[in-house]
């Protein structure tokens, strides 16, 4: 940075000579005011050097400019702070920022040194190094003899991942817990991850904390769980929801339950919207309960009831934007093995308006064409979740006529389930391994994918750099 050095002293005579000498010496009243403050702060176009592979795969580094005049800078005048809560992209050199600064009626703006006490007169031309916290202060005149001086620490926050990188972490190898299941699913609920699970001819269920994954304890339940309980629980606003034996369960940790409603027409419990309840019935239909279990009533289709997924099934529920009452749902699954000529899964989606007086809406089955060549596969104990802008789906091999590949890909759908490709930027982890009838995916609190492996024990947990990032307090009462 260009700029004069200074002393304290000469800068508070300097800031009060320049404020007060157009007040002139007729007898008008003046007002002086008495604070001062920074009022903006503004960026202006900076380098960033990008890591890229070229056509040849190999690496490459190339250096461009960005523009980020359209990054926000949040004024915290009541702990003196400045800074970004939306980071710039990682790559953006903060060393020689240009920016404009903007005091309150006209204070002078002063930079402190990084090593010393020694002050700088703040110029719009200078190059700023704001590889670390700064602290620039601002001087205003409050009468001919006085000044008011306020001290601001800025911040220019760079990410220090790509938006859209994704990593996993192996947290256990062979847990022998889990190793032996033989059928589970995993649900995330109060801070925990839970995987219930058959073994042998009965029901395990295990918990780790969300930021751990290594270690499991065992959960002992107050009821004897049916082998079919692991694919019965939904969860909603901190509830765990069961279908046990013909009669609806809840619970807030998955070891004392207690009996509810029966539930004599349900055939299966899929999941939870934001008021709902939804589950199969025993006649081959969907049903949908407001009040926890209690009444069900029958939702309406707008195709044959026999397209329904039965088997592998995974509801996925999307909330709407603020001020968008609404739920996006979509199932997804196969048909039983005597569908043998169908080689994709069957997709279903509903859009749930929320608001009093909202329209009904029925659900949609979403025929795949042949052609298409982003198909819903129909795979051996297929399972999606909701993570990121999407959904992210895996599975075993190919049920029935797919050919589909064991664990080969990650696929996503950021349309609702009507398509499914590849997923670029979550894969699959290397040295994954697992059994195809027995593993769960999960999704937790605090945005990380998790895969829990039967026959194994591996445990993976995975993060989406973007979905990591802090949001920082914009509003200061």
């Amino acid at each position: 940075m260009k700029g004069k050095l200074l002393s304290t002293a000469v800068l508070l005579l300097s800031a009060i000579s320049l404020l007060t000498s157009c007040l002139g010496n007729n007898d008008e009243k003046t007002t002086y005011y008495g604070e001062t403050a920074i009022t903006s702060f503004k960026l202006g176009t900076l380098k960033r050097t990008i890591h890229t592979k070229n056509s040849a795969g190999k690496d490459s580094v190339y250096t461009t400019t960005i523009d980020c005049s359209g990054y926000s800078f949040y004024i915290d005048q009541i702990n003196n702070r400045i800074y970004n809560p939306d980071s710039l992209p990682k790559g953006v050199d903060v060393g020689k920022v240009i920016c404009t600064i903007a005091a309150k009626n006209g204070g002078v703006i002063l930079l402190k040194d990084n090593d010393s006490d020694s002050l700088f007169y703040y110029n719009t031309s200078d190059s700023i190094n704001f590889k670390q916290a700064r602290e620039f202060r601002v001087m205003s005149a409050v009468n001919s003899s006085e000044t008011a001086t306020r001290s601001y620490l800025i911040d220019v926050n760079v990410h220090k991942e790509v938006a859209d990188s994704f990593s996993w972490n192996n947290l256990a190898t062979n847990n022998p817990q889990i190793a032996a299941l033989t059928a589970m699913r995993g649900y995330a609920l109060g801070g925990f991850v839970y995987v219930v699970g058959n073994k042998g001819a009965g029901v395990e269920v295990y918990r780790t904390a969300e930021s751990d994954g290594a270690t499991w304890s065992a959960v002992t339940p107050n009821i004897a769980l049916s082998t079919e309980a692991y694919k019965n629980i939904a969860i909603q606003d901190g509830t765990a929801y069961l279908l046990n034996d013909g009669a609806i369960y809840t619970s807030s940790d998955f070891k004392t339950w207690q009996k509810g409603a029966s539930a004599a027409t349900i055939k299966q419990l899929l999941g939870s919207g934001t008021k709902k309840l939804y589950a199969l019935t025993t006649t081959s239909g969907l049903a949908a309960s407001v009040d926890k279990g209690a009444t069900w009533i029958v939702e309406k289709l707008d195709n044959d009831a026999a397209l329904l997924p039965t088997e592998d099934v995974s509801f996925v529920c999307r909330h709407g934007s603020a001020g968008d009452a609404v739920d996006y749902l979509t199932i997804i699954g196969n048909r039983a093995d005597s569908y043998s000529k169908d080689s994709t899964a069957m997709v279903w989606g509903k859009v749930e308006e929320l608001s009093a007086g909202g329209k009904t809406q029925a659900w949609t089955y979403y025929p795949i064409a042949r052609s298409d060549r982003y198909k819903a596969q129909r795979l051996t104990n297929l399972q999606a979740v909701l993570y990121g802008n999407g959904m992210r789906a895996i599975g075993g091999s190919g049920r029935g006529a797919s050919k589909g590949k064991a664990f080969a890909q990650v696929y996503t759908s950021e349309d609702g389930g009507l398509h499914w490709p590849k997923d670029t930027v979550v894969t699959m982890p290397t040295g994954f391994s697992s059994s195809e009838t027995s593993f769960a995916l999960v999704t937790d609190s605090q945005h990380r994918l998790w895969i829990i492996c039967g026959g194994t024990g591996q445990v993976w947990k995975g993060l989406l750099s973007g979905l990591a990032w802090k949001k920082e307090d914009t509003i200061f009462q």
